[in-house]
């Protein structure tokens, strides 16, 4: 990483205190780091990170230092939030912002081996350190939101938002939900709706209500193309083929279930 610290020429100050409080600022900003904005630049096929800092210096001409290439730091890795057997982590791309936390040692075994690990003899480098994705917004946020916004190779996206008002999952790709069992409790009603929807069970499906309603222009109980279901108040006809009583013989269904109902 190229210095971009704005110097002073120590010989023109006006006493020896000050020329060498300049030499310890400038020495303290060329090799000291504690956290620092950066922006990603590219992210390596291992991993690791090239990133640039965001904060811009002035020489006491007043005139802007230009931040370019040749202040990247190489090969920093980026944290993720594990810890308890969970991980919350996601891939870093390009453009994201966030902290440089420079180490004052090499974390380069560290990094690899992911345990204790002797450091190296390799004086102080910026690129001892790790990259935490992180940013700020412009405006109040009262609202814990998960969101990912895809590639334009994969077009979708998605978010979680948990506020006052509950929590909505929404996506404009698929939705899968996979787990050993589940189960859904509410005080209220559940709303369903989709184009189409499928419910596959190796074993029963139990539905229990205190009431239950299919609405649809048909209603296929048991497979496709069966018989119609006949309700109370059809006609029937039936067909003895002799005795006394032979001939047709037509009628209405007149009784049926007190708790299945059918138009």
């Amino acid at each position: 990483m190229k210095s971009n610290t704005p110097n002073t020429n120590p010989a023109c100050s006006s006493d020896v205190f000050t020329a060498f409080r300049q030499i310890v600022k400038t020495y303290l900003s060329d090799f000291v780091f504690t956290a620092d904005p950066v922006k990603v630049v590219e992210v390596g096929a291992d991993g690791y990170l090239t990133v640039r800092p965001v904060v811009k210096q002035e020489t006491t001409s007043g005139k802007t230092l230009s931040i370019g290439s040749d202040n990247d730091i190489c090969n920093v890795r980026p944290l993720y939030f594990l810890g308890g057997g969970t991980e919350l982590s996601f891939e870093a791309a390009a453009g994201d912002y966030g902290l440089l936390i420079a180490c004052k040692s090499d974390v380069t075994k560290y990094a690899v081996l992911h345990t204790e690990a002797v450091g190296g003899l390799r004086q102080f480098s910026p690129s001892n350190g790790f990259f935490l994705p992180i940013d700020f917004f412009p405006t109040k946020r009262t609202k814990l939101t998960i969101s990912r916004t895809g590639t334009a190779a994969e077009a979708a996206t998605s978010s979680i938002v948990l506020d006052d008002a509950g929590i909505t999952v929404s996506t404009t790709g698929a939705l899968s939900v996979s787990a050993k069992s589940a189960t859904v409790t509410t005080t209220e009603a559940v709303a369903v709706s989709a184009k189409s929807a499928t419910i596959t069970a190796t074993e029963a499906v139990d539905v229990s209500a205190k009431s239950a309603t299919v609405t649809a222009d048909a209603v296929s109980l048991g497979g496709a193309g069966g018989a119609a279901v006949a309700r109370v108040g059809d006609a029937v006809s039936v067909t003895v083929a002799s005795g006394s009583s032979a001939g047709v013989w037509t009628g209405t269904i007149t009784a049926g279930s007190a708790k299945v109902t059918a138009q």
